[in-house]
C-alpha cells in the first residue's frame, strides 16, 4: 500500500447510467446553477461515512479521496473556505505555467469560486510540496503533484517532504518528454544529434527542471537506450533550462511537448510517448526513429494529509468539471497534455506502481 496516497472508497458504483470508471460527463446543455440542499447534504454524508469506514479499517488505507458522484458543478462547500490557494512547483514564466493558469481560470469560472495561484519553484518541486507540512487542513490549500517526481524526490537523503504529507485527490493528465536543441540548424534530426554526441570524448551537458525529476530520469534512461553519455544540469525551472540551451551552456533540454512558441529558440527532435502529440504533430516519437524509449509524466492534485475529507471531495468534483469543459480539453491538447482518465478505484494501483518503479530506478541507476 502506498503511504499517503491510497485508494478510492467508491468502486463499481453507477449513478444516472454513468459507470464510475473515471470518465467525466460532458457539461453540454443547460445545467442547474444550484444544488437542492437535500442532495448536497446527502452527498456530504455519503462521503463522510465512506471516509469513516476507510480509516476505521486500516490506518494506512486509501488516501485517494472519493468522488461525490454528482452531475452538476458543486460550487463551494457550505461552511467551507472562502477561496483556495493552488500551490504550483513552477515559476510563473515557465512554459508549463500556462497549463496550470488555464486550469485555474476555468476552475474558478465553472465553480464560481476564488482561486489564488501561488508559484513556488525550486529543488524539483520539493520546496512547494514541503509547504504541505504547515498548511491548514481545511481544504483551502491545493498542491499540483506529478509522478514519478513525487516519489523520486522522496528518495533523496534529506527530502523536503514525505509522501505522508500529501493526500492524492485525482490523477488527470499525462505528458511525454521531448529532447529539445537549439534551432540553429546544427542538428537537423535526432540521428545527427546522436552521431555528434556519441563521438564526443566527454559527456555532453543537458539541462532540465531540477534533480530527481521526470527530466532527470529521461536523461538517464535516454543515455542507456541510445548509447550516449550526458551530464545532467538541473535548473531552477524550465525557463532557466531553455535559457541554458539558447545561451550555449548546455547542448540540449528535456522538456514537455509545448508548442514551439513556448520554447522560443529551440527545436524538438523527438517525443518520448507511444504516439505523436497534437502540439507537435510533425515531431516523430523515439520509437518511430528506432529507439525503444517511452517516458511520461503524470499530473494530479493533492491536499495536505488530514484535510477535511468533505472539502477535499468538493475539490475533486470541482476539478472534474474543469477537466470536462471543451476549453480545457482543447487547450490542454494544444499545449502537449493528454487526458489520463483514472477511475477512482484505479488510483491506488497507479500510485503503488509509480512508487515501485521509483524504487526500482533507484537501484538500477544507483542514484542516491
Amino acid at each position: 500500500m502506498t503511504p499517503g496516497c491510497g485508494t478510492s472508497a467508491f468502486q463499481g458504483m453507477q449513478r444516472g447510467g454513468r459507470a464510475a470508471e473515471g470518465r467525466l460527463p460532458r457539461p453540454d446543455g443547460p445545467r442547474p446553477q444550484l444544488f437542492l440542499p437535500r442532495v448536497r447534504a446527502l452527498a456530504a454524508v455519503a462521503v463522510f461515512l465512506a471516509w469513516a469506514l476507510i480509516f476505521s479499517g486500516n490506518a494506512l488505507a486509501a488516501r485517494a479521496l472519493p468522488p461525490l458522484l454528482l452531475d452538476e458543478p458543486p460550487g463551494k462547500m457550505p461552511g467551507g473556505p472562502a477561496g483556495y490557494t493552488y500551490t504550483l512547483p513552477v515559476s510563473a514564466n515557465s512554459p508549463i505555467s500556462r497549463f496550470f493558469q488555464l486550469q485555474s481560470e476555468i476552475w474558478a469560472r465553472e465553480n464560481q469560486t476564488s482561486l489564488n495561484v501561488e508559484f513556488v519553484p525550486g529543488r524539483g518541486g520539493s520546496q512547494a510540496l514541503a509547504r504541505a507540512q504547515d498548511a491548514p487542513r481545511d481544504g483551502s490549500v491545493i498542491f499540483a503533484v506529478s509522478y514519478p517526481d513525487f516519489f523520486l524526490q522522496d528518495m533523496i537523503k534529506k527530502p523536503y517532504y514525505r509522501p505522508d504529507d500529501i493526500q492524492c485527490v485525482i490523477v488527470y493528465a499525462r505528458s511525454p518528454m521531448v529532447l529539445w536543441v537549439r534551432d540553429d540548424g546544427e542538428f537537423p534530426d535526432l540521428h545527427a544529434f546522436l552521431n555528434h554526441v556519441r563521438a564526443l570524448p566527454d559527456p555532453y551537458m543537458v539541462s532540465g527542471g531540477g534533480s530527481f525529476t521526470s527530466a532527470h530520469l529521461a536523461s538517464l534512461r535516454f543515455d542507456r537506450v541510445s548509447g550516449s553519455r550526458s551530464l545532467y544540469m538541473p535548473q531552477l525551472d524550465e525557463a532557466a533550462g531553455i535559457k541554458a540551451v539558447t545561451g550555449k551552456k548546455t547542448l540540449a533540454w528535456w522538456g514537455h511537448p509545448y508548442p514551439r512558441e513556448l520554447a522560443a529558440g529551440l527545436k524538438p527532435l523527438a517525443v518520448s510517448g507511444r504516439e505523436r502529440v497534437e502540439s507537435l504533430p510533425d515531431v516523430p516519437t523515439f520509437i518511430e526513429l528506432g529507439l525503444d524509449f517511452v517516458e511520461e509524466t503524470f499530473f494530479g492534485l493533492g491536499v495536505p494529509s488530514g484535510s477535511d475529507p468533505l472539502e477535499a471531495g468538493y475539490i475533486y468534483e470541482q476539478f472534474r468539471y474543469t477537466l470536462a469543459t471543451p476549453d480545457f480539453k482543447k487547450q490542454s491538447l494544444e499545449m502537449g497534455f493528454l487526458p489520463f482518465e483514472t477511475a477512482p478505484a484505479d488510483i491506488t494501483p497507479f500510485l503503488d506502481a509509480q512508487r515501485a518503479r521509483s524504487e526500482s530506478l533507484k537501484r538500477s541507476y544507483d542514484w542516491f
